[in-house]
């Protein structure tokens, strides 16, 4: 886990100023998944046997400490006097269920492999509990828990369109994704979309953590 502390000075007098730049601060920071998502993207068009990369924003939140202090490890901190810090809360997906349903939303969105082998292997991944009508989660004759797949995230009609490695067909205003040379822009944001929020959809077994850690801690 990453917290990313992204700084602001508050004075009197600046606080309407400092709330513009966490809020555009934080607006860019979800804008920049793309970039993340576009970068897997040209790794998959060069390595189509590649695993993916991804890090998952879990929340945010905005501290306030009155001491100086540096801090680099679980978190990076810097402060002087009152300083505010939009601190991120990131989390590196590791779970090999997830990396697998990733890399399959990823092959097929580069057309590596066509929607009925999306299908078909994205549900020989039984990793999710099944539960009875009553909530309780199912177990077989010997004690075993009784594993389903997790819904896929995306049907046969979703397009696959809407990203570019032509320059001059990108958005501007949103950065493309790179792995070596290969660069890749977005050239549908309503498509652009639809996959992210899959993207996102596709890490069951990735959950935040109970609390986020404190600044210079």
């Amino acid at each position: 886990m990453l917290a990313v502390a992204l700084m602001g000075v508050l004075s009197t007098g600046c606080a309407q100023r400092f709330s513009e730049r966490m809020l555009d601060q934080a607006r860019q920071t979800l804008v920049d998944r793309y970039e993340e998502e576009l970068g897997n993207i040209a790794m998959f068009l060069v390595e189509p046997d590649s695993l993916p990369q991804y890090l998952r924003i879990s929340r945010g939140t905005v501290e306030a400490r009155p001491e100086p202090r540096w801090s680099v490890g679980t978190d990076l901190y810097i402060a002087g006097g009152t300083r505010m810090a939009l601190v991120w809360e990131i989390s590196s997906v590791t779970d090999p269920g997830d990396l697998e349903r990733l890399r399959l939303m990823f092959r097929w969105v580069t057309r590596r492999i066509e929607f009925a082998e999306l299908e078909r292997s994205w549900n020989e991944i039984r990793d999710q509990p099944e539960y009875n009508a009553d909530a309780k989660q199912r177990f077989d004759s010997e004690g075993r828990p009784l594993l389903r797949a997790a819904p896929l995230p995306i049907s046969a009609s979703t397009g696959r369109d809407w990203y570019t490695t032509d320059e001059k067909e990108g958005i501007e205003g949103i950065a493309p994704g790179k792995y070596g040379d290969r660069r890749v822009w977005i050239k549908d944001l309503s498509g652009a979309v639809v996959f992210s929020l899959a993207v996102r959809r596709a890490m069951p077994n990735t959950r935040p953590p109970a609390a986020l850690p404190m600044p210079g801690r």
